[in-house]
């Protein structure tokens, strides 16, 4: 998985359990801009980083690894 696309579920992820990304920065104790810089593709993000946003999703980390598909939601 590429830069971007950990960026782009990151924030995919974050706006659907409706958090704000200064909420997620202040959960990792990192500042606002370090992680605007994270979900725009310009920091990658550490793997405890990564641990610590799953968890405050309640989430796995392979469930955040992944955005959701309609493709896959059952009628």
């Amino acid at each position: 998985m590429d830069n971007l696309s950990v960026a782009a579920v990151l924030r995919w992820h974050r706006e659907n359990q409706d958090y704000s990304a200064k909420e997620v920065a202040a959960h990792l104790g990192v500042a606002p801009s370090i992680y605007s810089k994270i979900e725009s593709g310009n920091r990658v993000v550490t793997v405890p980083e990564f641990k610590r946003i799953a968890a405050l999703y309640g989430m796995t980390m392979d469930e955040l690894c992944v955005i959701p598909s309609r493709k896959n939601r059952q009628s």
